[in-house]
């Protein structure tokens, strides 16, 4: 992430805090467009200044997680939700969105009991709004995974992902092209790459190959072959495959997740 995107992002910060919403919007689109992000529309003109503001929170705060500046994000996050408490019903799906985005900033860190109840909550108002086996459903069942292997809880983590990867499977082998499908792409990969490791670690190594092969083929086709995602995915698979041929030129067993080091995405 490029220092400049990260002075854009405090920038639109400061400008929030002084309730400069315009300023805020505009600083948060160049810093999305900065760090090579997908830069949400501005809303209409007339929208209520506290969904406005809501929306100005999320895109910061997905601006800080981007930049690794997950302390900044969960604050955007939070006050987002409090809003988006107030504005939607508690039920609605951007309440659910807001709790999945902070269930994910559980990723790489290590104090995730926080974060469960948002992951919790974001599962269980998409499963009761799509049904538990809609692509929005499986990535907030990733957000719970992630939650759970911060917290340490290994196998609960890889069981949640496995099932969460057969979701996603499942919906992608139809490669629907729909918003909610475009929407969930990045968990998808989060889901791969926890499903991966606990696959292989138990043994599981051609179910690991066969999930992201199938997967690279979705991403190929709905985005196409050159584009960065397919591109990084496609290493990814590369580092998958080795690590299953690694798996099966060994006669010993390896303890639980110690794969992960051999995985080159491991962060």
């Amino acid at each position: 992430m490029e220092t400049s995107t990260s002075a854009q992002l405090w920038d639109a910060l400061a400008h929030l805090a002084a309730g400069r919403l315009d300023q805020a919007e505009s600083c948060c689109l160049e810093g999305l467009a900065a760090g090579e992000c997908h830069a949400i529309p501005p809303p209409p003109s007339g929208e209520c200044v506290n969904t406005y503001r809501c929306r100005v929170l999320v895109r910061c705060g997905a601006l800080a997680a981007h930049a690794g500046l997950r302390y900044e994000a969960e604050d955007c996050y939070r006050k987002a939700l409090l809003l988006a408490e107030r504005i939607w019903d508690p039920c609605h799906e951007e309440v659910a969105s807001i709790c999945h985005r902070l269930a994910l900033l559980a990723e790489g860190w290590e104090d995730g009991d926080a974060l469960l109840t948002f992951a919790h909550r974001a599962y269980q108002i998409r499963c009761g709004l799509f049904g538990p086996t809609h692509p929005l459903t499986a990535a907030a069942r990733t957000g719970v995974a992630v939650v759970l292997q911060a917290k340490g809880e290994y196998t609960r983590a890889g069981e949640t992902f496995v099932h969460a990867l057969g979701l996603f499977d499942r919906h992608y082998l139809t490669i629907d092209t729909t918003p909610a499908a475009q929407e969930s792409l990045d968990d998808y990969v989060i889901c791969l790459r926890g499903a991966s490791v606990y696959l292989i670690s138990n043994g599981r190594a051609l179910d690991a190959r066969e999930f992201s092969s199938r997967a690279l083929h979705a991403f190929a086709l709905m985005l196409g072959k050159r584009h960065p995602p397919t591109r990084q995915l496609r290493a990814e698979h590369e580092s998958i495959a080795r690590a299953a041929a690694h798996q099966q030129s060994r006669s010993h067993s390896f303890p639980a997740w110690n794969w992960w080091r051999l995985l080159s995405f491991s962060r």
